[in-house]
């Protein structure tokens, strides 16, 4: 399963410097170029990811932990990524102001994603607390 890998990166490196080329000719084009494999990329990627939700689901439940738990691991791991990329995005086009504001709205969305695991935490240790 791990082979695709280096062929998404042979893709990547080679896009890079077919944009960095393009970009001295065409600006947009380079642009389209650039988005065009994000998109395949990422689509082909998220392609591949259901063998692995279902196996963390199995694991999952093996362990006696409830599905919440599950949505709350794949909404962190999806504004992980959607926000590095983003970042990443606003700082190749000189913009780190924007980057900054970008990276500190995804660690607040994980903040309030993570907040019902944080409570079901707590209600545990209170819980045993009370022993």
């Amino acid at each position: 399963m791990t082979e695709w890998i280096f062929g998404i990166l042979c893709l990547c490196i080679f896009t890079t410097i077919l944009c960095k080329v393009s970009e001295h000719y065409n600006k947009e084009f380079s642009l389209y170029i650039a988005i065009s494999v994000i998109l395949v990329v990422s689509g082909f990627v998220f392609l591949t990811l259901s063998p692995i939700s279902d196996l963390i689901e199995e694991l999952f439940t093996r362990a006696g932990l409830s599905n919440n738990f599950i949505i709350i691991l794949f909404k962190s791991v999806g504004i992980c990524y959607i926000t590095e990329l983003s970042s990443e995005i606003c700082k190749d086009n000189g913009q780190g102001a924007i980057s900054v504001i970008a990276e500190l709205s995804g660690k607040i969305a994980l903040i309030i994603v993570s907040l019902p695991l944080t409570k079901s935490i707590i209600d545990i240790i209170t819980d045993l607390s009370a022993y």
